[in-house]
């Protein structure tokens, strides 16, 4: 049998003879990969509530609050900035800009945090990557729609911890007003429990997450072909009940079929 040429009189839709039959979902994967989807936006939501007030507390404005919002624009979008130069495969480094968000004292520090968390931060980009290594066409789109689940979690947890947990000296004399140590940081009790949570992430991800494509290409030679944009990826196989007839192939001229000429056969 000789494989069938695609040229312009080949329609691009056709319907299959029988149905294909679906792929079960790999939750042993799946459910570590929404896992990971929710780092992102606890660490923003956690910050969220008490950024306006943290703006206030470092006196970065000397008491304008004209420039609260200001201050707090630069300090939001420092960590988009940074998310868009930069990819790399740093989870905790999440965890360890939380802990230095509620250690730092200055506005500079900040700043810094932030930057630090947003260049190191590919969970998104990853976490959708491996999920379309790991489903087909069958099965991606269901696996996909899983994906709001933890953003939804994970705001609403993020934005319960900044907002109830942020002063807890003052919030919570009774258990909290003792410690010296949260006076002086009133917002590194949240911004510790945000860092605790992704750490944890980033341990199950490490342990329970599998490569989802093999390979034995060393990892300098891969920043090279991205560089130069070379294609890594092996050539495509005939199918073994195909079989192909190179002269053949190579003998038939694609036509030149028009518009109107479909029109009018």
């Amino acid at each position: 049998m000789i494989a069938q040429q695609n040229d312009e009189e080949t329609p691009l839709l056709q319907r299959p003879e029988q149905p294909m039959a679906k792929t079960p979902l790999p939750w042993d994967q799946i459910w570590v990969i929404l896992l990971l989807e929710m780092s992102e936006i606890l660490s923003s939501r956690t910050l969220n509530p008490f950024i306006p007030q943290l703006i206030r507390d470092i006196g970065v404005t000397r008491g304008d609050e004209s420039q609260v919002g200001h201050y707090a624009g630069i300090l939001e979008s420092s960590y988009y900035a940074a998310h868009t130069l930069t990819v790399s495969i740093g989870v905790n480094s999440i965890s360890i800009s939380m802990f230095s968000f509620g250690l730092s004292k200055t506005f500079f520090g900040l700043v810094v945090s932030r930057i630090v968390c947003g260049a190191f931060d590919a969970s998104d980009s990853m976490a959708k990557s491996n999920l379309m290594d790991i489903t087909d066409a069958t099965d991606m789109p269901k696996a996909y729609s899983y994906i709001p689940i933890p953003w939804m979690i994970a705001g609403t947890v993020g934005a319960l911890v900044g907002g109830s947990l942020s002063q807890p000296a003052g919030r919570f004399p009774d258990i909290f007003g003792r410690s010296e140590l949260l006076k002086t940081y009133p917002y590194l009790l949240p911004c510790s429990i945000s860092a605790f949570l992704i750490l944890t992430m980033w341990l199950v991800t490490y342990i329970r997450l599998k490569e989802s494509v093999s390979t034995k290409t060393p990892l300098w030679e891969l920043i090279k072909r991205g560089f130069f944009g070379q294609s890594y990826s092996k050539p495509r196989q005939p199918s073994s009940n195909v079989i192909v007839d190179p002269g053949e192939v190579k003998s038939k001229p694609l036509p030149l079929v028009t518009w109107s000429d479909r029109r009018h056969a």
